[in-house]
């Protein structure tokens, strides 16, 4: 798995490359868990790190690949396809910075052992009955959109016979063959992935309003929890934005419906962050940080 910052991960196992979120993972014993970190890599090279495997969801697995790492001989990767380890590996690659030496195939043994990862300590601590209980949940968003995305990209494949496995790959396509442009409009629509950000203020409405927030939490955990909000809107600011940069290029040089429906879900995904941030300054004005405490929590 690879963490991608604020609560996330992102990994490739049997429904494919997919993102889950790191209070959700629950592990039997306390040595089961191994966390390395680059000794080396640049700030610039772990953001690409994490720009390639954001890339690749929805991506599907191959077990026949994976069953490649432990025969001898020379294969032609399937660049089109993952799993787990092929996916850590690749990213670092991506990012000019190779810790394998065969990042096509290589083993968990591989990356365990790489001279360029140090183990980080002490990850790993007992979760209560709470945590327990929110782990365990079902229907969450994450499988949901887990869910959704994998089909979106199944009727996509159905719709135009080709191997179309992630959402980048979708977008070349279409600006190729606008003549599928309704068809795929109607495919992101019909799935409601456009309507997926719904889930999250049902599942979470003490993100949207502060007195669903104050009444949510503890008062003890008002500044930890909104302090924990601004630096994840913070991080998502960035992905929406930069993705609201894209479409509305897409839009503006492409005649296609399908890029104007995307522009105007990260619009509305900018503007619900942009909610979030607003509820966890408040909360934090409210618990009587000063301006500079405050700024320094949200600053951009």
């Amino acid at each position: 798995m690879l963490y991608v910052g604020g609560y996330s991960l992102i990994d490739a196992d049997g429904p494919g490359v997919h993102a889950h979120n790191l209070q959700r993972l629950l592990i039997p014993k306390e040595d089961d868990a191994l966390v390395l970190r680059p000794t080396n890599a640049t700030a610039d090279q772990l953001w690409k790190v994490e720009q390639f495997v954001r890339a690749k969801v929805g991506t599907e697995y191959s077990m026949e690949e994976a069953r490649k790492v432990v025969r001898n001989g020379e294969f032609v990767p399937e660049d089109n396809r993952q799993f787990c380890t092929r996916l850590v590996a690749k990213a670092y690659e991506f990012a000019g910075f190779q810790i394998v030496e065969r990042p096509d195939y290589c083993s968990p043994k591989d990356i365990e052992t790489s001279n360029e990862l140090s183990i980080v300590e002490g990850v790993t601590r007992f979760a209560n009955e709470k945590e327990i209980d929110y782990a365990n949940e079902t229907d969450t968003p994450l499988q949901k959109q887990e869910e959704v995305t994998s089909k979106v990209l199944e009727d996509v494949r159905s719709l135009t016979g080709e191997d179309i496995q992630t959402f980048e790959q979708l977008d070349e396509y279409l600006i190729k063959h606008p003549e599928h442009d309704n068809e795929v409009s109607r495919i992101v629509t019909d799935t409601g992935y456009l309507n997926l950000w719904e889930i999250d203020i049902e599942k979470n409405p003490w993100h949207y309003d502060i007195k669903e927030f104050v009444n949510h939490y503890p008062e003890i955990q008002h500044v930890h929890t909104a302090k924990w909000l601004v630096n994840i809107c913070k991080e998502l600011y960035f992905r929406f934005e930069t993705m609201r940069q894209y479409y509305e290029e897409q839009s503006s040089s492409n005649n296609i419906s399908y890029f104007s429906k995307m522009l105007e879900l990260y619009k509305k995904l900018l503007e619900l962050n942009n909610k979030r941030m607003e509820v966890a300054i408040d909360v934090l004005i409210e618990a009587g940080l000063d301006k500079e405490e405050i700024m320094g929590a949200a600053q951009n």
